[in-house]
């Protein structure tokens, strides 16, 4: 199976360390290509596809969603699964340009219902963070326990 990941994170924090180690775990068993800042872009292993971009811009740019758009069509992918807010509002807006299934990560508890309703799963790193949350398809996964 083809996952790729999105992130908008240009700090080493604790989402951006997620990604890279769910990133190196998937890509045991499945082709992981990746979507994020280049600043992120040593952090991963080489079996992993990293695409860059600049993530710096508004996330209602047009161009951004655009550009995000275009890489998903050349690489692809099985599953989209994005983390964060901001990754999932671009996801969220060109979902239906994507015909595959989605998962929206969340790492902190901000309310996120309007982005969510866009995807078919969305995960909460803890229970705090899904507690305002609004989605049919909404489970807890522990940082470090998926």
């Amino acid at each position: 199976m083809h996952i790729c990941l999105v992130f908008a994170g240009t700090e080493d924090g604790g989402m951006e360390t997620h990604v890279v180690e769910l990133a190196e775990m998937l890509s045991i068993r499945h082709q992981i290509s990746v979507i994020g800042h280049q600043v992120h872009q040593k952090r991963f292993h080489k079996r992993i596809r990293f695409l860059s971009i600049d993530l710096d811009r508004w996330r209602f740019n047009p161009n951004l969603k655009r550009g995000v758009n275009a890489l998903l069509i050349e690489i692809q992918p099985d599953v989209i699964h994005a983390h964060g807010r901001k990754a999932g509002h671009i996801i969220g807006s060109i979902k239906n340009k994507q015909k595959v299934p989605t998962v929206l990560s969340l790492h902190n508890p901000a309310n996120a219902s309007r982005i969510a309703k866009s995807f078919d799963t969305v995960i909460g790193v803890s229970s705090s963070v899904l507690n305002n949350l609004r989605h049919d398809n909404a489970i807890v996964v522990f940082n470090g326990r998926g």
